[in-house]
């Protein structure tokens, strides 16, 4: 009901508004038009006007000319003869719209030709010396009969044009006053709709607040229940990831143990038997002492294998050394496996053991990423203590940087495990990780852990957690 209402509330609205658009635009129209022809009526006032003006100068000149005999006299006469015709043609062109216009616009042109001509005969009688001719053609009235003619016509026109400016003017006014009320109308109903919407909306703004409410109720609830759940799998992480480093060290222990002492025996064994073999063997001796050989080397590789492998389970030198130690020595065997230059600049920082074997890993999985993906040729490891505002301890942060091909951060593969398998460690541990890399820029990998565990890090689970 409420977008129903809405969308009759705009509609209204927009009706209104193209509505008062279009009055406004027609009485415009109106306007202008009127206006336009009122300008018409003017200008062909003013050319009346103007005709009899001149054509009264011309008279003028001509009387005064008889009078005095002057030529000088008959200069206005001249002048009102060069000014008639482009008068006559604007009339002309200023009554063409009207047969009854044009007819009279034709009949005082006629009148004023004619009466030019009756001008011109009289002063050109003067100017042959012919002074009683020209005296007796002005007695004779026919001048004064066009003048009167004339003047009388173009006092009619005159007296139309204003009438017909008149009802112009009356057009105009009750095309403002139509606009004006059409206009008062639809602010009206416009005003109206206005109204009905801010009522409209402000019952919407009430229902929306109403719903904020419920939607942050319920908002509250769900982040509570998230960070429950959140913290239920931080600790179920790091009971898991405990729970793998201690199977590991099981492992190491085992292999220590049982295959270590396994491949002693069997070494010192094989060393005893050196001696029978050569009295026995006669002329197969050298053969069997190469073959001899190389068994005590494979025995001698399969121990070095041994041995990685349970570094690689559960690094001695951390448990035994420090964590300061155990890194060195980490990137130590990387250089000389891989041939690279590691720069390798560890701060001695104290760590809880799952912290310790967190920042191992990270950094053991930052090597072998570069060994396989980065073709870098300088690689550089750094350990340092970071104050933190509001912290006592502060952080420790490991950076692994190499120099490689890099890659875009935005398009990392789903098949990149060990880049979400280093994150998932970090954040179990309350601790972030940041891969800065772009391609032809080399990588960088930033490892950041709280120095003491939080309280809720480190907080048994709830009864109902487990």
């Amino acid at each position: 009901m409420a977008d129903r209402s809405r969308l009759i509330t705009v509609a209204v609205a927009l009706v209104g508004a193209t509505c008062l658009l279009l009055v406004n635009e027609w009485a415009i129209h109106r306007a202008r038009a009127a206006l336009a022809r009122d300008d018409v009526l003017l200008e062909s006032r003013v050319q009346l006007q103007q005709l009899r003006t001149t054509m009264l100068r011309a008279e003028n000149a001509q009387r005064g000319y008889l009078l005095t005999g002057d030529p000088a006299d008959t200069e206005p006469f001249h002048e009102a003869q060069q000014q008639v015709e482009p008068l006559l043609a604007r009339l002309r062109e200023a009554y063409r719209d009207s047969p009854q216009r044009a007819a009279a616009a034709g009949e005082a042109e006629e009148l004023t030709r004619r009466k030019l001509a009756e001008m011109a005969t009289t002063i050109q009688l003067m100017s042959e010396g012919r002074v009683q001719s020209a005296h007796e053609l002005v007695k004779s009235g026919i001048g004064g009969e066009y003048m009167r003619a004339l003047e009388s016509l173009v006092t009619d026109a005159v007296a139309t044009e204003a009438a017909r400016m008149k009802q112009q003017r009356a057009a105009l006014l009750d095309t403002l006053a139509l606009g004006r009320l059409a206009i008062a109308g639809l602010l009206l109903i416009s005003v109206m709709a206005m109204s009905l919407y801010m009522r409209q909306s402000r019952q919407r703004e009430i229902e929306r607040a109403a719903q904020a409410q419920a939607l942050r109720g319920e908002r509250d609830k769900l982040e509570s229940e998230v960070a429950r759940r959140t913290a239920d799998l931080r600790r179920i992480a790091q009971h898991l990831q405990a729970a793998r480093e201690d199977e590991r060290s099981h492992l190491a222990r085992e292999l220590h143990d049982e295959l270590g002492g396994l491949l002693t025996a069997a070494k010192l064994d094989l060393a005893r038997l050196r001696r029978p073999l050569r009295e026995i063997g006669g002329e197969r001796t050298p053969e069997l002492e190469e073959r001899v050989a190389h068994l005590v080397q494979t025995l001698d590789s399969v121990i070095a294998l041994k041995r990685r492998i349970i570094e690689d389970l559960r690094p001695s030198a951390l448990s035994n050394l420090g964590l300061k130690i155990a890194l060195e020595g980490l990137a130590a065997d990387f250089a000389e496996r891989s041939g690279l230059a590691v720069q390798a600049q560890i701060e001695e920082i104290e760590l809880d053991d799952e912290r310790e074997i967190t920042l191992y890993r990270v950094l053991q999985e930052s090597l072998t990423n570069i060994t396989r993906y980065a073709k870098a040729t300088r690689v550089q490891v750094r350990l340092a203590r970071v104050a933190v505002d509001g912290a006592v301890d502060g952080d420790a942060v490991l950076e692994v940087c190499d120099d490689g091909v890099g890659f875009d951060t935005a398009q990392v593969p789903l098949r990149a495990r060990g880049l979400a398998g280093m994150r998932f460690r970090m954040e179990s541990c309350a601790g972030s990780l940041l891969i800065a890399s772009r391609p032809g820029a080399g990588t960088t990998v930033t490892a950041r852990l709280p120095l003491r565990a939080s309280a809720t890090g480190d907080a048994a689970p709830a009864p109902d957690a487990l």
